[in-house]
């Protein structure tokens, strides 16, 4: 055993090295070594390792170290970033007695005197990823304990009823995906008659059947996100004492397949706990509707939006066909050129990139009119605005005056918001005149034991402003990955795409869409404990198992901020 100090080994890293592995410079990679070794979260693991021992035919000598030590010791890569170096912390006299007492103290195991070798570590992570069904007891073992570690920071608590136009992030769950490159760039090329490995390019190895590549990867394609490599998606609640990763799993086609089943796993322990989830357009649609009419679980994102076309739906007036002219993009244009003109400035990109902005500063400040299926947000874009060409759908409301007669108006929901509309005077188009914001957005029970959404809006009118509910009504068919429908559109237009909480809504919207930055950063940290930010083993279950373990990891270190350490 080498001498070497756990001062020289683990406090080596500089307080910017140590923030963006851990999250914090406070905390050194030995403490949070220690806190993982005695950590609930890990040991709860032990149940789905007892049963893959009793799965498996177990020959030879039993290992001195119990499965859930190599385990602990195998996550510590995710801290030091390999496994290399947390074997070498690991050998240090002083943090491997304390990690000794940390495991001695929850589990009641004394484990050896001497840490695990690199062939150890290396035989568990190889004798898991050889079942489906470990790896799958562990996913659901890890979103149990997660939901209870999450239950007692004070989020996720059961027996409360959402109201969608205040979300509280308390009761909000959130993921993402993050594509994983492969272990390494190497391509082969088989025979087609013995499906022998006969090329290797990029491969040092002497003879093509001896080289080493990732043979499970994803296909640029399968959805919006190019790379190949492995799709690692997870989903988190956010406490606050830090994030809680509540399910993980991998993808190798759409992200939302992935997402889908971690939403069922997080719900199926958490229930009625969860009211809301902020995803990204990965989760759209049908997937939408399924997550509300199955769950009660209302999702608050962007929609997608790829052009300025209106869907149709009842009650809609035909002369209203607003996609053969986009005002914001035609009157945009001309703004520059003729300012560019009538003042002598230079045709350079600077100066358009100045113009532009000023133009939709005007219009995202309402000095100049909104066209509907038009939507600008502030973003960090050289204009300093994102124009999104959105999908919008009109949709009437009416009340009944005292003198007993009918009274229209018009309405649209555009990207996600509601709103009062009217035709411009000047330019002589739709534009959108006064958001409404959701005074109430609460669920219901259809009749068939699935749910839906009442959502309230107090409408303006000259005689006397009045409330317009708008039910939603989503069905529970749930699409697979083998799935032959091709039509996929909910029946509803509407109702998946009305978010009591749009994005126009910038206070409301922010304070539940910053959970989204944890997604991010986790998926950064995650990244960062990977050497060259690759897979760290060409086997896609053996990533599995280290994601799980990373996640371990995350909850580890939110579970001892909340102790105080």
């Amino acid at each position: 055993m080498t001498t070497t100090t756990s001062q020289t080994v683990l406090r080596a890293r500089t307080a910017e090295e140590r923030v963006r592995h851990s999250g914090t410079a406070r905390r050194n990679d030995g403490d949070r070594i220690v806190d993982l070794f005695g950590f609930r979260g890990l040991a709860d693991l032990s149940g789905p390792l007892e049963r893959h021992r009793a799965r498996k035919d177990a020959r030879g000598r039993p290992s001195r170290y119990p499965p859930l030590a190599l385990l602990a010791a195998l996550a510590s890569a995710r801290i030091t970033g390999s496994l290399a170096s947390a074997l070498t912390a690991l050998d240090d006299p002083i943090l491997w007695q304390r990690c000794r007492m940390a495991f001695e103290d929850r589990t009641g195991i004394w484990l050896p005197e001497s840490p695990p070798t690199r062939d150890h570590v290396f035989e568990i992570r190889k004798d898991l990823a050889k079942q489906d069904a470990t790896l799958v007891d562990m996913m659901t073992t890890f979103t149990r304990s997660a939901v209870r570690q999450a239950q007692k920071l004070g989020n996720l608590q059961p027996g409360l009823e959402p109201d969608w136009a205040e979300p509280d992030v308390r009761n909000a769950i959130f993921g993402d995906g993050t594509i994983i490159a492969r272990y390494s760039d190497v391509t082969v090329t088989r025979d087609p008659e013995t499906n022998e490995v006969i090329d290797a390019r990029g491969s040092r190895a002497t003879a093509a059947k001896r080289a080493r590549y990732q043979s499970a990867f994803r296909r640029s394609g399968s959805d919006d996100k190019k790379s190949d490599g492995i799709n690692h998606v997870t989903m988190h609640t956010r406490t606050a004492h830090g994030l809680v990763v509540l399910a993980v799993g991998t993808e190798l086609g759409a992200e939302q397949w992935t997402a889908l089943d971690l939403i069922d796993r997080v719900v199926a322990e958490a229930g009625d706990g969860v009211h809301t989830l902020v995803y990204d357009r990965a989760v759209t649609g049908w997937a939408v509707e399924y997550a509300m009419a199955r769950h009660g679980v209302q999702a608050i994102s962007k929609i997608s939006a790829r052009s300025a076309r209106r869907v149709k739906n009842e009650g809609d007036d035909p002369d209203w066909d607003l996609d053969s002219y986009d005002y914001t993009t035609e009157e945009l244009r001309s703004y520059v050129q003729d300012v560019v003109r009538e003042r002598g400035l230079p045709r350079t990109a600077r100066v358009a990139e100045s113009l532009r902005a000023e133009f939709l500063g005007q219009m995202f400040r309402g000095e100049r009119p909104m066209q509907v299926g038009s939507s600008l947000y502030p973003s960090s874009n050289k204009d300093g605005y994102e124009h999104v060409q959105s999908t919008y759908v009109f949709v009437p409301a009416h009340h009944t005056r005292a003198d007993g007669s009918r009274c229209v108006h018009s309405l649209v929901m555009d990207d996600g918001a509601l709103f009062s509309v009217s035709i411009d005077p000047v330019i002589e188009i739709l534009v959108k005149e006064e958001y409404l914001p959701a005074i109430t957005s609460v669920r219901h029970q259809q009749p068939n034991g699935a749910w839906g959404t009442t959502t309230s809006y107090l409408v303006p009118c000259s005689d006397e402003d009045f409330v317009w509910e708008i039910l939603w009504n989503p069905s529970t068919k749930r699409f697979h990955r083998d799935s032959t429908e091709t039509d996929r559109s909910p029946a509803d237009p509407l109702g998946w795409r009305l978010r009591a909480v749009p994005r126009c809504d910038y206070e409301r919207f922010g304070r539940i869409n910053a959970g989204r930055n944890d997604s991010e950063s986790f998926n950064r940290w995650y990244k960062d404990t990977l050497t060259n930010k690759r897979g760290a083993t060409i086997d896609g279950r053996r990533q599995l198992l280290d994601l799980i373990l990373g996640a371990v990891v995350k909850n580890s270190d939110t579970w001892s901020a909340y102790n105080g350490r």
